[in-house]
């Protein structure tokens, strides 16, 4: 990917921001950015913070939802390892319940 330089308006103000990400996902960043931006600035009256108080909230609350997320992950991945270990159990019992039908099969066609 390029480093273009993609302008972004997070919180009234103008960045230049370059990253690896394309400019589409670096626009969809500031718009979340922004959105935060927005629903903390309107809970404090008269614009009692500071932007950059503000954005530093923002970015707790970003980083705080971030860890939410990677734990969930963190558990889905520990689910999903589970749920993969009980399947390859049960596909052993099939594979041996499968052998001792046609053993059984055998068996019942001799006698």
């Amino acid at each position: 990917m390029s480093k273009d330089k993609v302008e972004v308006a997070i919180g009234g103000q103008i960045y230049k921001i370059s990253g690896e990400e394309s400019a589409e996902h670096i626009q969809e960043v500031a718009q979340k950015i922004n959105k935060h931006y927005d629903e903390i600035r309107a809970k404090i009256p008269n614009h009692k913070y500071t932007d950059v108080k503000v954005l530093i909230a923002v970015a707790i609350n970003m980083g705080n939802d971030c860890l939410k997320i990677e734990k969930e992950l963190e558990s889905c991945i520990k689910e999903l390892a589970k749920s993969e270990n009980e399947n390859m159990a049960l596909m052993e019992r099939i594979e041996e319940l499968s052998l001792e039908i046609a053993t059984l099969r055998t068996k019942q066609n001799r006698g």
